[in-house]
């Protein structure tokens, strides 16, 4: 909230990943002039788009799961 209004009023109703980073930004959440493009950049550079589905539960599974070593 930012007083009595939100910050990012309409942020779920946004699909493009780009344009809640800009969001954001606008927001007042980032002073950087080149948030956007710095923080897209990691985004495109590790595919993170590949988890923008919209349900909790395929992001959870998507998740590794850490494995157990046995020594010999």
């Amino acid at each position: 909230m930012n007083g009595k209004q939100k910050r990012y009023p309409n942020i779920a109703t946004i699909s493009d990943a780009k344009t809640q980073i800009q969001a954001i930004k606008n927001g007042g959440y980032a002073t950087d002039s080149k948030y956007v493009d710095k923080l897209w950049s990691i985004v495109t550079r590790y595919n993170l788009t590949q988890y923008d589905t919209g349900h909790v539960e395929k992001i959870t599974s998507a998740v590794t799961k850490p494995t157990t070593t046995t020594k010999k």
